[in-house]
């Protein structure tokens, strides 16, 4: 099963360590301070480093002067242009020298939106996050569970990313209800911030009487928005599914556009804030006047170091479900408690 696969993958690489290369890494702030460790990423605003002593700090960008290493990374400016290369500090305060094989680029660090290591070693490409949620209420005997898990591969012009979601919903003498989602999408970087995307995926959703739909897409898109703290992308593509229902009911084949937008925020104040609000619609082109649509958002609050709590509001729908009369509607709220690597 592929949800199955992601899920053990990603849990794999959770337990191991991720992050081996020596902490050499220097990184100077603005009132002169220094410190040395490994470098992870820079992303939404700060700065994430790995240290003997304090563990992995987050670091607000602008607090930042200048970074050196001895090892390569990518580097990636508001218009999106990208450099390659090993960073040192700049001719000027505040900027960052990176030499690649045969040229040094002076990249302000205002500009810089993203940095992440670019080793020949594959673990040392990759992040992610688990959450696990359980939630119960003792009127009506209601139980739910949840599990996410994600892991993000980075290349030199491109990302891939494996994601799984299952939740889990039963009442008192009823059966089970799941919800489960697994991806395997690709985005390649295409430069002036626009990029391609292929994407392959399963779902199961017991409120429509679904159990299964295998989807596999393509689209093109661009970040619109691209700042230290926020990003805004849309996309548009085409992408064809196989939809096997419950029981004896069949299995139905579909050819769909893809309208999607996706926002992201970053609050780095007390308390730390990650938000997220993805809205996907899928117009069928092969059921007329058929519309899915997905809508997700996510509110993750860090508590301490990578370990955080997300808040997640969700709601499918289907004006034209296959095994139902009408159009359905599938929503909830999630809460859980998780860890970043």
């Amino acid at each position: 099963m592929v949800f199955e696969a992601i899920v053990a993958v990603t849990v794999l690489l959770a337990v191991s360590d991720v992050h081996g290369r020596d902490k050499t890494d220097r990184i100077v702030f603005q009132n002169g301070d220094r410190v040395t460790g490994e470098i992870v990423e820079l992303s939404n605003g700060r700065l994430r480093v790995k240290t003997d002593t304090m563990g992995t700090v987050s670091i607000e960008w602008i607090e930042i002067a200048s970074i050196a290493s001895t090892y390569p990374f990518a580097f990636e400016l508001i218009d999106g242009t990208r450099y390659y290369g090993v960073p040192s500090v700049g001719a000027a305060p505040e900027s960052v020298t990176v030499t690649d094989e045969s040229t040094e680029h002076q990249l302000p660090g205002n500009r810089i939106v993203r940095l992440h290591p670019f080793e020949r070693d594959f673990i040392s490409r990759l992040s992610g996050s688990l959450s696990f949620g359980l939630n119960a209420t003792k009127a009506s005997n209601a139980a739910q569970f949840s599990f996410d898990a994600e892991t993000t591969y980075q290349a030199r012009d491109s990302e891939v990313t494996l994601d799984a979601s299952a939740i889990s919903s039963r009442a008192e003498q009823e059966q089970a209800s799941w919800r489960l989602d697994s991806s395997l999408q690709r985005l390649l970087y295409r430069g002036n911030r626009w990029f391609d995307i292929g994407l392959v995926s399963f779902e199961r959703n017991d409120e429509f009487d679904l159990d299964s739909r295998i989807n596999l897409g393509v689209g093109r898109g661009r970040f619109l928005v691209q700042t230290l703290n926020s990003e805004f992308t849309l996309f548009g593509g085409l992408q064809a599914n196989i939809e096997n229902l419950a029981g004896d009911a069949g299995s139905k084949r579909n050819v769909e556009g893809v309208i999607a937008s996706t926002y992201k925020r970053y609050i780095f104040e007390d308390p730390t804030l990650d938000l997220t609000v993805g809205l996907r619609a899928y117009p069928s082109l092969s059921d007329t006047g058929r519309v899915r649509a997905e809508f997700d958002a996510r509110m993750r609050y860090e508590l301490v170091n990578d370990l955080f709590i997300d808040l997640r509001v969700y709601e499918s729908y289907d004006s034209d479900p296959p095994a139902g009369d009408g159009a359905a509607n599938d929503y909830g709220v999630v809460t859980s408690i998780g860890w970043s690597y």
